[in-house]
Order: C-alpha cells, then structure tokens, then sequence
C-alpha cells in the first residue's frame, strides 16, 4: 500500500526499508471477488480497455437507479424525454465526428438550452505554449481542428471519445476562450 505523507499520521517513523506489495486478479481467476485490485494495462486506449470502459458505462447506466434512462423507470417517455441522462451542453463543445473517424472535430456552438452527452478531460496544462481558443483563432477552430495540431492527450481524449460513442468532448482550453475578459 502506498500513502503520501499527509495520510500519516504526524507521529509515523518510516522503517528503514519498505516493501511494497500488489495483489491483483484477472476477471477469471478464482480470487477475483476476494481481492479488488485488477492489473493495470499498458494502452488504456486498446480495445479490450475500450470493451471495458464501455462495459462500465453499461452497467451504470443499467444497474443504478439513479444512472437509468427515466424512460426505463416507467415514466411516460414525454416525462423521461425531459428527464433523460442528456444533459444541456456548455457554450462550446468539441464535435468529434463519427467514430469512424471520416471527419476533423470542430469546435461547436450549439444552441442555447441544447441537450445532449459529452465527455470532459480534465488535465494537467503543463509547460508553455498551451493548445488554447483564443479571439484569433476561433474562427479557425469553428472550421475545424486537424488532429495533429492537438497535443498527444487531446487526441487521445478525442479517440476514447469516438470509441465510446460520444459525440461531444469539453476540454476547457479549447471550449473556453482564454482571451476573453
């Protein structure tokens, strides 16, 4: 187990040495209910992790009461159509296209009140300069954005996006103009 200095508490000595331990389990193994802990892989964004991501958003949105379409609740579907997990996007999105990849994304403007789903990256900005919207290039962005322009995480964001059938990504560089006051 691995815990940063401020989980302990004030009045822990670290031995002289430490060891550390994994266990983990395959989803066939026979241990896997008793221990938690599934071994990492390599390429999160291979297809047996993409088959996994998307077994997960399944299972939400099919085993939590609160993740389920209204509509499968038993709510009349002009009620579940108001209540359904689409939620009203932000000012601006990223389009991503089709899975398939045929098109470049572009930055979206969709209506006011619009609903739908989309993912958000949350990231680290790191080091200057900063892929970022600005007054000068939205004009630019709103046409398009050559994937090759995009640091190596966005692109990647853009790819899960795709493969999970979302059409829409916010990453907060690119959504919100940064020269805007």
């Amino acid at each position: 187990m691995r815990v940063c200095n401020q989980c302990l508490p004030p009045s822990f000595t670290y031995p002289a040495f430490l060891i550390y331990i994994t266990f983990y389990a395959d989803d066939t193994a026979a241990t896997s209910g008793l221990i938690s802990g599934r071994k990492v892989a390599p390429c999160s964004g291979s297809p047996h992790c993409l088959k996994l991501a998307q077994h997960w958003l399944s299972s939400c949105t099919s085993l939590h009461v609160e993740c389920q379409p209204p509509s499968a609740l038993g709510f009349p579907s002009s009620i579940a159509k108001l209540l359904s997990l689409n939620h009203p996007l932000p000012t601006r999105v990223i389009d991503v296209g089709p899975s398939d990849g045929s098109r470049s994304p572009f930055l979206w403007v969709p209506q006011v009140g619009k609903m739908g789903k989309y993912i958000t990256l949350s990231h680290c900005w790191g080091p200057l300069p900063h892929f970022t919207t600005t007054s000068h290039n939205l004009a630019d962005r709103l046409h398009g954005i050559r994937l090759a322009d995009l640091p190596k995480t966005f692109r990647d964001a853009v790819a899960i996006t795709r493969a999970l059938g979302v059409r829409y990504l916010w990453i907060d560089s690119l959504c919100i103009i940064q020269d805007d006051i």
